[in-house]
């Protein structure tokens, strides 16, 4: 109905999957989501946000390599 093929349909519940069993990047995305939207909201510039995603995406790589914590990560979303 919304014109979208099977492929893409498919891809997004692979995605969608993947985030459920990847603790680090269900509270990445949750994070980021929220991030955006405050520009959105014009509550950030969009130069803030693009400073903030590119430390956060560093901070998520070195969650996965295990240089950091989960929890430490956690934190680090939720207090930037």
């Amino acid at each position: 109905d919304k014109g979208r093929t099977c492929r893409d349909v498919g891809a997004m519940n692979l995605y969608r999957e993947r985030l459920k069993s990847d603790p680090i990047m269900m509270i990445f995305n949750k994070v980021y989501r929220r991030m955006n939207a405050r520009v959105k909201y014009k509550k950030i510039s969009q130069e803030e946000f693009k400073l903030w995603s590119r430390e956060a995406r560093e901070m998520r790589d070195k969650a996965k390599a295990n240089e950091v914590t989960f929890k430490e990560f956690e934190k680090w979303l939720e207090s930037s």
